[in-house]
């Protein structure tokens, strides 16, 4: 793949270019280290969700992977001090096709599957979980706007948008208001052909680079989920303060700040049409699998920050891989990758399917977050001083991996999504 500076293949032209010619057994004997077997494009879908990927998709990991290692990989560090990603190499990935990656082609993006680009997701975060972050951050942002806003919204908030390779963000937490949105209190209010916003956002994501704030607002007089609607203001719009980043303890080279609004003014026409509370969730949905990715890639880096050295550092006159003790570490953090993969893939799958997947898109959300942060510990303690090290790799995935089971719905919102959902076909049923 070239280089940053001759401008990287992009991965959306990866699925436009590539023509797999299959014959014989339909399961390609060729296995991809981190996604396991690969199959033929001719391979049921429905089949194939959840356990394999085909060979497109590996050609898409394969690209992001590459992106990753030529042109972030030798600035990780740098990064992390700086406590700010470039923007500059944001514009060079929204021109591979890795920002924007699930948008359709109609608006702009490059049109991948929820699959394919989870998959790249992980590629990515497996590099930079930070980066990951920062990436997929701006999909969030604009499926709002897919879901429920006009063509003429569509045009103006998603295309324009991509065409000039600017960034959103999802501006749904608040200081006092984060794992329930239903207690959000940004107002919004009419004034004759405009609408007036007050209030204020935390964590959000992108804050501080975004050029869009996809904001969740409260109309006035309403509680609970009724009277949610969610509105689009530019980030220039006047009223709007936008804070400095947080210290955060993991992801430093993600922008993660708060967003005051203080009688913000924008026309009517930036509102979407709907219930917000449920354009949320329905949002969240579909965010959830692509979070889950970023767990994936940290079980993945973690893996193979941990293998290699496992199989060279000796004690006791024999490499560490071969005390049981180390096998013990290193069979928990392959059984937790492969069912984070798993997870992540068959949650994806149904989104593209078009099939119900709140109660999978959670559970994928719920263990990618908690293996992730269990792999990654592994790693350190596998690597022992040097998984201590700043110097080294599995000291930031761990940082990086602890914020997992905190955004997108905490591990405690997972458990009773997954619990409300689990019981939803029975709580009509007569035992």
């Amino acid at each position: 793949m070239p280089s940053a500076a001759s401008g990287p293949e992009p991965v959306g032209d990866v699925l436009k270019a590539v023509s797999v010619e299959m014959s014989g057994p339909r399961i390609i004997t060729a296995n991809d280290g981190r996604w396991g077997q690969v199959v033929s494009e001719e391979f049921s879908y429905a089949q194939a969700a959840g356990s394999f990927i085909t060979g497109t998709e590996a050609l898409v990991a394969d690209a992001a992977r590459t992106f990753c290692n030529e042109n972030m990989a030798p600035q990780i560090r740098a990064w992390e001090q700086a406590k700010a990603f470039p923007v500059d190499l944001l514009r060079v990935a929204s021109q591979s096709g890795l920002i924007n990656m699930a948008i359709p082609e109609a608006y702009g993006g490059p049109g991948l599957s929820v699959r394919a680009a989870c998959i790249a997701t992980a590629e990515i975060a497996a590099c930079c979980a930070a980066a990951a972050t920062t990436f997929a951050a701006n999909d969030l942002a604009l499926k709002p706007i897919l879901l429920a806003g006009t063509e003429a919204q569509k045009d103006e908030f998603v295309r324009a948008l991509i065409a000039r390779q600017g960034l959103a963000s999802f501006c749904l937490t608040e200081p006092d208001a984060g794992s329930n949105p239903a207690e959000l209190r940004t107002s919004v209010r009419e004034d004759g052909s405009d609408l007036v916003i007050n209030g204020a956002k935390q964590w959000i994501t992108n804050s501080g680079i975004a050029e869009l704030l996809v904001v969740f607002v409260r109309e006035p007089g309403t509680q609970g989920n009724k009277g949610i609607r969610c509105v689009l203001i530019p980030t220039k719009t006047s009223g709007v303060s936008i804070g400095k980043p947080e210290a955060k303890m993991g992801q430093h080279a993600s922008y993660t700040g708060a967003i005051t609004f203080t009688d913000v003014r924008v026309p009517k026409s930036n509102l979407l049409d709907g219930d917000g509370f449920k354009i949320a969730m329905r949002t969240l949905d579909y965010s959830r699998p692509v979070t889950a990715a970023i767990g994936l890639g940290i079980c993945m880096g973690s893996l193979e920050d941990a293998l290699p050295y496992a199989l060279t550092r000796v004690q006791g006159g024999k490499p560490i891989a071969e005390h049981q003790l180390i096998q013990r570490r290193i069979a928990i953090m392959s059984s937790l990758t492969l069912e984070t993969r798993l997870l992540v893939l068959q949650s994806a799958s149904l989104l593209d399917l078009g099939q119900p997947s709140t109660h999978t898109a959670s559970v994928a959300k719920y263990r990618a977050s908690t293996n992730a942060v269990e792999v990654a510990d592994h790693a350190v303690q596998i690597l022992g001083g040097y998984g201590y090290s700043g110097e080294y790799g599995p000291e930031k995935r761990y940082r990086d991996a602890r914020v997992l089971p905190i955004y997108e719905g905490t591990t405690e919102i997972q458990e009773l999504v997954i619990a409300r959902e689990a019981l939803r076909p029975y709580r009509n049923t007569q035992i």
